[in-house]
């Protein structure tokens, strides 16, 4: 999955990357490979995808209920948290329809 980046520079000297089609996807740093590495860790973390190990390749129901219970109660704008329960919900709801058809 490919995201359109901007990255612009700020007046005080930093940077700031913004991922137009997830919205409050915005992350800085003082150089652009810093605000690069920043940003896809945010993108990651707004799809609620983390890198998984390579002797750890599922999760279970309780990891999931974890998140879920960590972005409801998370100190974000309403925006954000609605992006991120849904994305976990629809993840839930993925993961169950493959459970349950065993596919």
């Amino acid at each position: 999955m490919k995201f359109k980046i901007l990255l612009t520079k700020r007046d005080r000297g930093e940077y700031q990357a913004t991922v137009p089609s997830l919205p409050a996807c915005i992350s800085s740093g003082f150089s652009e490979a810093e605000t690069l590495q920043r940003i896809q860790s945010k993108i990651l973390l707004h799809l609620g995808v983390e890198e998984v190990s390579q002797d750890k390749s599922w999760r279970d129901v309780t990891y999931y209920q974890y998140r879920l219970n960590q972005a409801i109660t998370a100190n974000m704008s309403q925006e954000r948290k609605f992006a991120a329960v849904t994305t976990l919900s629809g993840l839930c709801l993925m993961m169950a329809a493959i459970w349950v058809g065993g596919i």
